[in-house]
């Protein structure tokens, strides 16, 4: 007869960890809590993940979280302690201790990408350079009221292209949903390698006025911002020239990513 299928809560699986370790038999282990051994044996050998959920809700019979939460919640609440104590940190210090924190949890994440840094940085604090030195950034823990940012720096953009600004690469590019056009739109702030800029039919003399367009592709998590001068004229040439465009893509966080 085929065995009912038990769960087993966080706690029940520390106990099973426990009896492993004061060497009980798998078999005893397994006829105690009416499971099977392989799982007992699957219970051990995820034993360093298990341990470290031991502030979590052990009643709970299933992990609903993304195991890397867990991580992002210790490295910030590590920072707020360092910051409560008068301690300055740079990008570096806080990757070490990120690093520190993959290798003790034990899921299997062997490497810290650009990307994973990227989402905790969006998602718990805002990095204010000082200066051009990444080692003298401070870290700001303010937590971010991204409509407000994306607000500010909307303004400033359309400021600064009707100035005849031309953005560049150290440009942190956002929306509002303040705008017409924004409003099915969500974008949070992206570091600059994180969208491609490119420039079309640039050789235009006239400053008109500035209308931005939004649009969002849904499947491919990529969002276009369209900038552009909606009759630039070429005074040479008296001619009508197409639209000075700027394409700026913006890769959105993924929600099927395993990172931070």
């Amino acid at each position: 007869m085929r065995r009912k299928r038990h769960s087993l809560s966080i706690l029940q699986k520390m106990e099973i960890i426990n009896m492993i370790d004061r060497g009980m038999k798998y078999a005893d282990i397994a006829r105690n809590f009416d499971i099977h051994r392989m799982t007992v044996q699957g219970i051990k050998n995820r034993k360093k993940e298990i341990l470290s959920l031991k502030n979590y809700d052990l009643d709970k019979k299933r992990i609903t979280h993304n195991p890397i939460s867990y991580l992002e919640k210790t490295l910030y609440d590590w920072i707020v302690n360092e910051k409560n104590q008068g301690k300055r940190m740079t990008k570096k210090e806080i990757k070490s201790k990120a690093l520190q924190l993959l290798s003790e949890h034990g899921r299997g994440i062997y490497r810290l990408n650009k990307l994973l840094l990227f989402k905790f940085k969006n998602r718990f604090y805002s990095m204010n350079s000082k200066t051009k030195d990444c080692e003298s950034e401070e870290i700001s823990l303010q937590n971010l009221n991204v409509h407000e940012i994306m607000t500010q720096l909307f303004q400033q953009i359309k400021l600064e292209i009707s100035t005849k600004y031309i953005p560049t690469s150290d440009d942190n590019i956002c929306m509002t949903e303040d705008d017409e056009n924004f409003k099915k739109c969500t974008l949070k702030i992206n570091r600059p390698s994180n969208f491609a800029m490119k420039l079309r039919n640039s050789r235009s003399k006239t400053a008109n006025e500035t209308e931005i367009h939004g649009n969002s592709n849904r499947e491919s998590d990529i969002t276009q911002i369209s900038l552009y001068n909606e009759k630039s004229v070429d005074q040479n040439t008296t001619q009508l020239m197409k639209p000075k465009t700027i394409w700026m893509k913006i890769y959105m966080e993924s929600s099927k990513s395993n990172c931070l």
